[in-house]
């Protein structure tokens, strides 16, 4: 499949000679210009980074063992399996992923492999919704099917990090993950005559049948949808 986007081809054309199984999702850089995924069980489980102009891809941290011991000494526990403990990751700088191990939220350094535990959110800051861990959290919203009762779907985050995109009511809706506010983006939708915009639906994921789709831009600037009287529209 080809969009005629550099970057867009490349995530869908590159990541693939690299994947020797299985579904991944991968996590955008801010500038754009790179994607990281990770593949494997736990036991053995790593990670790559592709630069998307020039298709060059590399591991996503050099040594896995200093890795290791360097979230042992940040966090006091040691990690599970033999390989990168964490099932996800998210660009929170140019080359800086936040991700868990276990319970415990950490920051990566992918060019130096340095660890610094995150500190511990306010309580009340998490119950009212300030928390950066809450902010960043895809939230619930129902997704409509083709001959179909409306589906539980997350919100789909921008490459930057910095915005989600979901439907409510038949309309587009932008949710900041900076300071949680929500903005309506489309104000002519219904439930009968609905944006609508690029997502895996959850239960093809859960069987290996999710395809490669559009919806955002690799820099999180613009995103692709489809409206009521239009096949293909772009916001930025």
């Amino acid at each position: 499949m080809q969009t005629g986007h550099a970057g867009f081809d490349r995530f869908f054309s590159g990541p693939g000679a690299f994947v020797t199984g299985g579904t991944i999702l991968a996590a955008w850089s801010p500038d754009g210009g790179a994607l990281a995924f990770l593949e494997g069980a736990a036991e053995q489980r790593t990670g790559r980074l592709v630069d998307l102009a020039t298709g060059e891809q590399r591991p996503l941290l050099a040594d896995v063992g200093a890795l290791r011991e360097a979230i042992r000494e940040a966090t006091g526990q040691t990690p599970p399996g033999r390989g990168l403990p964490f099932e996800h990751l998210a660009f929170v700088g140019p080359r800086t992923v936040a991700t868990a191990v276990g319970a415990v939220q950490v920051l990566i350094d992918v060019a130096s492999g340095a660890v610094t535990k995150a500190p511990a959110e306010n309580p009340i800051d998490v119950y009212q919704g300030y928390a950066d861990s809450v902010r960043r959290t895809p939230q619930e919203f129902r997704r409509s099917l083709v001959l179909s009762d409306p589906v539980k779907s997350r919100e789909l985050l921008s490459p930057d990090g910095n915005r989600f995109l979901s439907t409510e009511g038949g309309n587009l809706v932008l949710r900041s993950a900076v300071d949680n506010r929500r903005v309506q983006l489309t104000t002519d939708g219904t439930p009968e005559h609905e944006y609508r915009f690029d997502l895996v639906e959850p239960f093809l994921a859960m069987i290996g049948m999710a395809f490669p789709v559009c919806n955002w831009s690799p820099d999180g600037a613009s995103s692709d949808w489809s409206s009521p009287s239009s096949p293909i529209q772009c916001a930025q």
